[in-house]
């Protein structure tokens, strides 16, 4: 799903962020590409804002939902008592989120959620706090 919102004119189909070669090998063992022409790795999130991330994809995509569905925000300690994540962490997590919202307006969050529910991240057990 990152691959198709990342490279959506080769329909999913990995670029290379350096050179633009089409051409990229995949490794089997991580989700890394290695281009053809320049030898150079990449991934589906290299050059974004999540390309040094350490959390799963999943707890990424909850964090998110929670931020889009918050009608008046969400605060870093909240979502980090929903995720049982640090504070710190959850911290950086929504700076990200908000830069990335405010940087590219055309992004549509809730479009995008309804794309990520398609997928399956209901089966995604996590705490809430009444």
């Amino acid at each position: 799903m990152f691959r198709r919102m990342r490279w959506p004119d080769t329909e999913g189909a990995p670029v290379c962020p350096n050179c633009s070669c089409a051409v990229v090998y995949t490794y089997r063992c991580r989700h890394v590409f290695k281009c053809k022409a320049c030898h150079r790795q990449f991934s589906a999130t290299s050059g974004t804002l999540l390309a040094y991330r350490k959390l799963p994809v999943r707890t990424l995509l909850v964090a998110f939902s929670l931020f889009v569905n918050a009608a008046k925000g969400i605060s870093s300690l909240q979502l980090s008592r929903n995720l049982g994540l640090h504070a710190k962490t959850t911290f950086v997590l929504l700076h990200n989120v908000n830069s990335l919202a405010i940087l590219t307006p055309s992004l549509k969050f809730p479009s995008a959620l309804i794309s990520l529910r398609k997928i399956g991240i209901e089966g995604v057990i996590f705490r809430v706090q009444a």
